[in-house]
């Protein structure tokens, strides 16, 4: 278990790249999100490595903040022993190229976003 990827859900993405770019001086580069929504991997100077995202969710949603990941190596397994000990499943999606991710209330109804990496070949 790895808490690693950080993720902003925000209905203002473009004003949310400009803020964070630059108030970072980093690179935010835009890639395909899920749902047809746009996202961005942000890049931190001097690196090519990305560190966070930022997704676009529609100005209906409630959510609105930034969410944490846990990294699982076995994400049915996690999913499984979650829900023996009291916790629901709200949904599950396949990023692609990503992974698999699961996100749940645990048993004090906080919500918790789990992630298994896909393998890199």
């Amino acid at each position: 278990m790895n808490f690693n990827w950080q993720e902003l859900h925000t209905p203002s993405f473009t004003a949310s790249v400009a803020f964070y770019a630059e108030t970072f001086g980093c690179t935010i580069r835009e890639v395909p999100g899920r749902n047809g929504k746009r996202y961005g991997l942000i890049i931190p100077k001097d690196s090519a490595k990305p560190v966070a995202g930022i997704f676009e969710t529609g100005s209906d949603e409630e959510m609105s903040g930034w969410l944490g990941y846990v990294t699982v190596e076995k994400l049915s397994t996690t999913v499984e022993r979650a829900l023996a000990n009291g916790a629901v499943e709200m949904m599950s999606f396949e990023i692609p190229y990503i992974g698999l991710v699961s996100v749940l209330k645990d048993s004090a109804g906080q919500e918790i976003n789990l992630i298994e990496y896909t393998p890199r070949v």
